[in-house]
């Protein structure tokens, strides 16, 4: 985040939380998940509005899974980018698909559109 604030109009401010009883150490997700969807709420969510852009990341554990949240208060997703995707979102939920198989993961992909903003969830048993 901190290599595309410079590219973007509005200040950029962020927040990542970790729950303490992750082993950050033990849980792997597979390269250019977390990226695909940071980079687009910079690029395409925050980039030119009239605000402070956010972005909030959040890893939970909870019943056997780990939960990541990436949250912006920017434009929102577009519907036919949310259900037909971008090459990158594509790449993205084969990488996850991959990851699942590979790892007997049950990965899952979820985006919203917010009042404010998008909302990414991705899950995986651990």
């Amino acid at each position: 985040m901190e290599l595309e604030k410079p590219r973007i109009t509005n200040n950029l401010e962020w927040k990542i939380d970790v729950d303490s009883d992750i082993d950050l150490e033990e849980v792997e997700l597979p390269p250019l998940i977390l990226q695909t969807f940071v980079e687009n709420c910079v690029k395409h969510g925050i980039n030119g509005i009239p605000r402070i852009g956010q972005i909030k990341i959040v890893c939970k554990k909870a019943e056997g899974r780990i939960n990541i949240t990436i949250e912006d208060n920017g434009t929102g997703v577009d519907l036919k980018y949310k259900n037909e995707g971008s090459q990158g979102l594509k790449l993205t939920r084969d990488r996850l698909a991959m990851f699942t198989k590979i790892n007997n993961a049950d990965a899952s992909l979820e985006i919203h559109n917010l009042v404010s903003g998008t909302k990414v969830v991705i899950s995986f048993n651990i």
